[in-house]
Parts: structure tokens; C-alpha cells; sequence
């Protein structure tokens, strides 16, 4: 069996069989896999990229490909750009992942920094969804400062009614 020794060489003969096997209409065939045995060097990962994209080709891009003297360089920049697109495919499906796990609850958190309490909001929004001890005390000097309509306001918010449900906020006397 020939030692290959240049990657491309190893593409040459790639595109060779590939072109044969879609020509004659046949799938991919075991003379792939025994030219990965022929190699007498290591693929690095942008060679594997290159194998890979290469195999994807259609009969047409293949003839295309062997025509135009092998350009890696568009090579390499077509897999450039395509690991781009996945990484900011894989970026946005992340944000919308975490944003969909943390808006619709709101998340008790003490010091600042420990959340010990989540439970759902009625709404689905960006407020409180973070509440501090801060925010509890703000409710509660809203609520005591605040004329009797206003109490009695305060006292049917959604929030309110499950923050002293969980006993973040005592009432001192009942109405």
C-alpha cells in the first residue's frame, strides 16, 4: 500500500474517489477509509474540516473543486465562516435558553447574592424578576407610607400576595 505524503495529495485522491462513487451513483466506499490508513502524517483539526466539508461536496462542487487547482485558502475561509454561523447559532439559542428559564419566575435572593426562593410571576416580564431584601423593604415602605386605597392596592399585587405567602412580609395587624 502507498504511504500519502501530503495533505494534498490526500484531497487529490479524495476528490478522485468521491467524483467515481457519485458518478457511478454509488454511496461513500471503503476506499475512503482505507486512504485515511495511507496518511503518513496526523490530520490536524482543519485538515479533518477540510476532509469533512470536501466529502459533504455534491457532484457538481466536486468538479468544480478539481478544476480549480485546490483552493484551500477559500477552503479554510468557507469553514471560517461556517464555524462562525453555528457560534452565534449556539449564542443566541443560549440566551434565549437562559432568558427562558429566569423571566418567568421571580427569584428571591438574600445578601444580595443567594436566591433562596423562586416561584412564578403572574406576567410575563422583566420586572422584579431579581428581589432583594432591598426590594421587600421598598414594598413595605410603599405600603405603609401609603394612603388607605393604596394599602389596599398594594395588598392585591400578585407579588405582594406571594411574598406573604412565603413569609418574606408579616403583617403587624390584620385588616
Amino acid at each position: 500500500m502507498e504511504q500519502i505524503e501530503t495533505f494534498q495529495n490526500f484531497i487529490e485522491k479524495l476528490v478522485n474517489i468521491l467524483l467515481d462513487n457519485l458518478l457511478q451513483g454509488r454511496e461513500k466506499s471503503r476506499k475512503i477509509n482505507s486512504l485515511h490508513n495511507q496518511l503518513s502524517f496526523k490530520l490536524s483539526q482543519d485538515q479533518i474540516d477540510i476532509v469533512n466539508l470536501v466529502s459533504s461536496f455534491s457532484n457538481e462542487q466536486l468538479i468544480n473543486f478539481q478544476t480549480s487547482n485546490y483552493n484551500f485558502e477559500e477552503l479554510n475561509k468557507n469553514i471560517i465562516e461556517k464555524n462562525k454561523k453555528s457560534s452565534k447559532g449556539y449564542l443566541l439559542v443560549s440566551i434565549v435558553v437562559v432568558l427562558g428559564l429566569i423571566l418567568p419566575f421571580h427569584w428571591v435572593f438574600k445578601y444580595g447574592f443567594i436566591p433562596i426562593d423562586v416561584f412564578p410571576k403572574e406576567n410575563f416580564t422583566f420586572s422584579y424578576t431579581y428581589i432583594t431584601d432591598d426590594d421587600i423593604n421598598v414594598l413595605i415602605n410603599r405600603h405603609n407610607n401609603g394612603s388607605f386605597f393604596e394599602q389596599i392596592n398594594i395588598r392585591n399585587e400578585y407579588l405582594h400576595i406571594k411574598l406573604v405567602e412565603k413569609g418574606y412580609i408579616i403583617s403587624s395587624s390584620e385588616d
